[in-house]
């Protein structure tokens, strides 16, 4: 199977200027000559049509707005030119901020790249500032490995990230709604929803959600909560279907060596066994796996 080139590391790879100012905002941007450097109208600016942020912490947002009105926006934004002004590549955040501080200018630095190239960007920069949500991650994720068409592990390469973690976040994707509004929220951690995860039936999943949202669980509770009622399930199944407990590890050895969710299915002397994934991408790792 022909290996897919990978994609630049971060901003740094379409933005590669050597020069004087560092941003700390923006990991692996780059640094940027005086020449490169001018203020613009934050009226000219428009967001990044690609931005994958959906949520923005508002007091975060006063911070840093009060950093900006006492000290100026010290790192410059990334931005292209568009026919009616200019189109925001990196740095919402401090756009957002520097209007609410008052400002009427921003510095910024112009580069020329394509519309793929700035989908690019913006997701990899957001994801490399660890400050999306995690379901905002996932489809960040789910994005570059989709239209992009680059695998898990040279994802894992570009955002500096074990591919299992990767995996274990596309995971969530596979949430009922109500529960990845809560993860997105922050009602629940992602901690909460990976437990959720291996209950594996929605009625389950959202039954076991409203009680941990109900009586605010901790992640170690809900992880208790879940044995439970996957014992209970688990008696039934015995009942059923015979499955002893040689099997029931083996189910969980196989999920752990696959990073992802393995289903053993036993009748009588047969049965078959259930293997998710979540991806194109996902599916071709799994197949490299089997294959000698």
């Amino acid at each position: 199977m022909a290996k897919r080139k990978a994609l630049g590391k971060g901003l740094s790879a379409l933005i590669p200027d050597a020069a004087s100012v560092e941003d700390p905002y923006d990991k692996g941007m780059g640094k940027f000559t005086g020449a490169d450097l001018f203020n613009v109208n934050v009226e000219d600016i428009v967001s990044n049509q690609y931005q994958p942020r959906k949520h923005f912490d508002d007091e975060k947002l006063n911070e840093l707005a009060a950093s900006i009105k006492e000290n100026g926006v010290i790192q410059p934004l990334i931005v292209r030119n568009t026919d009616n002004g200019y189109e925001l590549i990196a740095g919402e955040r401090r756009l957002r901020a520097a209007i609410k501080a008052g400002l009427e200018q921003v510095p910024v630095v112009i580069k020329d790249v394509s519309d793929s190239e700035t989908l690019q960007l913006a997701l990899i920069e957001n994801i490399q500032r660890e400050d999306l949500n995690p379901i905002e991650e996932a489809n960040s994720y789910l994005r570059l490995i989709e239209e992009f068409k680059i695998t898990q592990e040279d994802l894992s390469r570009q955002v500096g990230k074990d591919r299992s973690t990767i995996s274990n976040v596309l995971r969530l994707l596979s949430l009922p709604e109500q529960v990845k509004q809560d993860v997105a929220r922050g009602t629940i951690s992602s901690g909460h929803a990976r437990a959720l995860l291996s209950l594996g039936d929605k009625s389950a999943i959202l039954k076991a959600r409203q009680i941990i949202t109900s009586k605010a669980m901790s992640v170690r509770d809900t992880e208790a909560l879940v044995k439970r009622i996957k014992g209970r399930g688990i008696e039934v199944e015995k009942k059923e279907t015979k499955i002893d407990h040689l099997l029931l590890e083996l189910c969980d050895e196989l999920t752990r060596t696959l990073s992802t969710k393995v289903k053993i299915i036993s009748r009588g002397n047969g049965g078959k066994i259930e293997i998710e994934y979540y991806s194109n991408q996902e599916l071709e790792r799994l197949l490299e796996i089997f294959r000698p």
